[in-house]
């Protein structure tokens, strides 16, 4: 008879996997969950971390808790994306999501954070251009763009560059990495500096003022696609044994998939 495995608990016995089996743990899929590489549990962790880094202590009774229940987004990513990409872009999903996935693991970021960032700023309007010459999905302009490819020595080909959407993303998501590290992971400054520049946010904090409009905005966002994951996976994850070896002078073994009620 199948045992239901909550989240949180799940998540404890991939740590212990992790921890006593080096380079193992689990993932999850649409169907099943299979061993995977310790790489995944470290992203995993940093999710988590973010999560509540970015709420703070409302994380313990925000839906976003819904997170823990999981332990791979990226289904969830691929059908978001898909589904809010305007039907011209539809054929970008599959890389956009990649991306999306690859600059948050990078950066460990929540990916569905860069999801809501996103949404804020172009509504996934891939080819989206600003009133102040900012461009594409996460609205950089030019000069900031230019600054960070030089930095990071990435290719840069002027304005053009942020026209695909692979290199906007990339961009978007190292400028928040800069900005998270400049403001020491305080997620209402650096969210807003995204929007407001640094500057910006050193003028204001002179001025007892704390700016909130954006990062607000991007938390909303944020905090709907939990409560569309929620609905997504509400379904817990149940260990059915499915088969059984033995050799003549060893005792048996069970053999279990954990697949999605």
């Amino acid at each position: 008879m199948g045992a239901i495995v909550k989240g949180a608990y799940l998540f404890t016995i991939v740590l212990l996997i992790g921890a006593a089996s080096p380079g193992i743990g689990w993932a999850g899929s649409s169907d099943y969950l299979v061993l995977e590489d310790s790489e995944s549990i470290r992203e995993n962790i940093a999710r988590l971390i973010h999560a509540q880094e970015l709420l703070g202590k409302h994380y313990y009774k925000s839906v976003v808790r819904a997170g823990e229940d999981v332990t791979s987004l990226d289904e969830f990513v691929r059908e978001c994306v898909a589904k809010e990409l305007p039907k011209k872009f539809k054929a970008k999903a599959k890389r956009i999501s990649k991306a999306i996935l690859q600059e948050s693991a990078r950066h460990g970021f929540d990916p569905v954070f860069l999801m809501a960032v996103i949404k804020t700023e172009s509504h996934f309007v891939v080819n989206a251009k600003g009133s102040m010459g900012e461009i594409g999905l996460m609205q950089l302009k030019p000069e900031t763009a230019e600054w960070l490819s030089k930095e990071n020595r990435l290719k840069w080909k002027g304005s053009k560059s942020l026209k695909d959407p692979i290199t906007n993303i990339r961009l978007g998501a190292l400028y928040l990495s800069w900005l998270r590290s400049h403001f020491d992971e305080h997620s209402r400054l650096y969210l807003n500096a995204y929007n407001m520049g640094t500057t910006g946010i050193q003028r204001s904090l002179k001025k007892s003022v704390w700016p909130k409009d954006y990062s607000n905005r991007v938390m909303k966002h944020y905090v709907a696609y939990y409560a569309d994951l929620k609905d997504y996976s509400d379904s817990l994850l149940i260990v059915e044994p499915v088969a059984q070896t033995r050799s003549p002078d060893q005792p048996s073994h069970s053999v279990a998939v954990m697949t999605r009620r």
